[in-house]
C-alpha cells in the first residue's frame, strides 16, 4: 500500500497554544438559509480548508492551535489528543462544549424562527381568505354583530323595565340595565327592588298610588322575564 504523506505531520514546534475551534455549516443550513450560510463561512479562517493538517482526514470541526513560531494550524478533535498536551486539550473540550451550545441555541431560535414565520404565513392567508381579518378576529367580529343583535332583541321586550331603570338612574339601575341586555335577568332581591322601582313611577314606596301599580308592576316584571327565558 502507498505510504501517505501528510504536509504538516509534525503539526510545527511545539509548544502549542489553542487559539479557538470553527466548524463548518451544514449543508441542510446551506439549503435552508442560504444567508445564514454564506454569513458562517465568511467567518471562517484561513487555516481550516476542511481537513485536518495533521492527517488529511476531512473535518467538521476545526481546532485551532499555534505553535512556537506562530504558525497556525487547523487540526481534527481526535490528533488534537496526539499532542498529548493537557491544557490544550482541557482548553479544545471547553471550546467544543461552548460550540455545541451555540449550535444547540442557533437550531432552537431557527426551529422558533420557523415557527413564527409559519404562523405569520398562516395568517396572512387569513386575513386573504377573510378581507383583511385573521380567523379569530372574524370570529370577535361575528361574535359581535351576534351578540348585538341579541342585545336590541333583548331591548326591545324588556323596554318597560329599561325605561323604569333609566328614569329612576344610579349605578344600581345601570348596572342592572346592563346585565338584562346581557340576558341575565335580576333575580331574588335584585328582582323584588326592580319590581319596586317600576311601581315607584307611579308615585313613592307606601303611597296609594305605589300600591295601587305594585302588582301591575310584578306582573310586567314576571311576563317579560318569561319572554326572555
Amino acid at each position: 500500500m502507498k505510504q501517505v504523506h501528510h504536509k504538516h505531520y509534525e503539526l510545527g514546534t511545539a509548544p502549542y497554544r489553542f487559539v479557538g475551534i470553527w466548524s463548518a455549516p451544514s449543508k441542510a443550513l446551506q439549503e435552508a438559509n442560504p444567508s445564514a450560510y454564506n454569513n458562517a463561512m465568511t467567518g471562517r479562517p484561513k487555516a481550516c480548508r476542511f481537513s485536518c493538517d495533521h492527517c488529511g482526514t476531512g473535518i467538521e470541526h476545526h481546532c485551532l492551535i499555534v505553535d512556537a513560531n506562530g504558525e497556525r494550524f487547523a487540526v481534527g478533535s481526535s490528533c488534537i489528543e496526539k499532542l498529548h498536551d493537557t491544557e490544550l486539550l482541557e482548553a479544545v473540550e471547553i471550546a467544543k462544549r461552548k460550540a455545541a451550545k451555540v449550535k444547540r441555541k442557533a437550531i432552537a431560535d431557527q426551529k422558533r424562527a420557523n415557527k413564527q414565520a409559519a404562523y405569520e404565513a398562516e395568517l396572512e392567508a387569513q386575513r386573504a381568505k377573510n378581507d383583511g381579518l385573521t380567523d379569530w378576529e372574524l370570529q370577535q367580529k361575528e361574535r359581535a354583530k351576534a351578540l348585538g343583535a341579541k342585545r336590541d332583541a333583548i331591548a326591545v321586550i324588556a323596554e318597560p323595565i329599561l325605561t323604569s331603570l333609566r328614569n329612576a338612574g344610579g349605578d344600581f339601575c345601570a348596572d342592572i340595565s346592563c346585565q338584562i341586555l346581557d340576558g341575565h335577568f335580576p333575580s331574588n332581591r335584585a328582582a323584588t327592588i326592580v319590581i319596586e322601582i317600576i311601581a315607584k313611577q307611579s308615585g313613592r314606596k307606601g303611597s296609594k298610588a305605589y300600591n295601587a301599580a305594585y302588582p301591575a308592576a310584578e306582573q310586567l316584571f314576571k311576563s317579560i322575564a318569561e319572554q326572555l327565558q
